[in-house]
């Protein structure tokens, strides 16, 4: 995010020059999936006040709790064993089966 303001005019907030502009490198950052996230809410209401130079803040966040993650070891296993070793071999030998086999076309064609 990307927060820029006219420097000439900040003190005058009714003039025509006035500007500020907010930039985030998020073309969703508003959708309906993100604002149930109540710090990302909060983010976009303090954002367009900032915007319309509004300069009441929504007031300080009463409890934001990390969620626990929670590994079990025997599910994490298989999805690490399955991600780094046996889709890429598979993929591996894939192309090896493919082009062994485009090889002896070639050779027998």
């Amino acid at each position: 995010v990307a927060a820029v303001e006219n420097p000439k005019r900040k003190m005058e907030k009714k003039s025509k020059e006035f500007m500020r502009a907010l930039v985030v490198a998020d073309a969703d950052v508003a959708g309906d999936g993100l604002m149930r996230n109540p710090g990302n809410a909060y983010f976009m209401m303090d954002a367009f006040n900032w915007l319309i130079a509004e300069e009441n803040e929504l007031g300080a966040i009463e409890s934001e709790e990390d969620v626990a993650l929670v590994h079990r070891r025997d599910e994490d296993v298989v999805w690490f064993y399955g991600t780094s070793i046996l889709i890429p071999a598979a993929i591996l030998f894939a192309g090896v089966f493919i082009t062994r086999k485009r090889q002896r076309k070639r050779n027998h064609g």
